[in-house]
């Protein structure tokens, strides 16, 4: 799933990267590929950060699924494109087949984009502060938490019903066994 942005900003490049790579490391992306700030040469224009683990099919929320973040300024424009693909649980459909952007299920992932990227125009182009300009993003992450939590707990009753049931079989014949030799 990706989420394409585009915003005008009266901050200079470096101001504006640096601003938005902040916001996001908060948040727990980690710069990826040749974004660094440059000491010397040219201007910096390309921030380009990640996220979440490297296979869809491990990540315990949606936040853990893989996301990509990719801001380009152009003289005062910037250009955000945000992917996250989904996977497993969160999202991703059956073995064979990917989740629709379109269903239920992925309503918290365009959720969860759509914010990132209004956050992120919020404070480069509003100029709003970093508090501010994260309580969309914030709310969603924690409704995220949320579910998460939720599967948590669900799996672990399944677990406990499960072993109960394994345990009842064994036992069970155990006790007939002793009833009747006692009799």
């Amino acid at each position: 799933m990706v989420i394409e942005h585009t915003f005008i900003t009266t901050l200079d490049s470096s101001t504006a990267l640096q601003s938005a790579a902040q916001l996001c490391q908060q948040h727990g992306f980690v710069t990826a590929g040749e974004s660094a700030f440059p000491m010397t040469g040219p201007e910096w224009t390309d921030l380009k950060m990640a996220r979440g683990v490297k296979n869809p099919r491990r990540a315990k929320s949606i936040s853990q699924l893989p996301q990509i973040l990719r801001l380009q300024f152009d003289r005062g424009r910037i250009n955000l494109a945000i992917s996250l693909q989904p996977g497993g649980p969160w999202g991703g459909g059956s073995f064979y087949t990917e989740g629709k952007p379109t269903s239920k299920r992925m309503r918290l992932h365009r959720e969860l984009l759509t914010s990132i990227a209004l956050s992120l125009e919020s404070l480069l182009a509003n100029r709003a502060p970093l508090d501010q300009a994260t309580t969309q993003w914030s709310q969603i992450e924690t409704e995220i938490a949320r579910l998460a939590r939720r599967r948590k707990i669900r799996q672990r009753i399944i677990l406990a019903i499960v072993l109960l049931l394994v345990l009842a079989a064994v036992v069970l014949p155990m006790l007939i066994t002793v009833y009747h030799l006692s009799r």
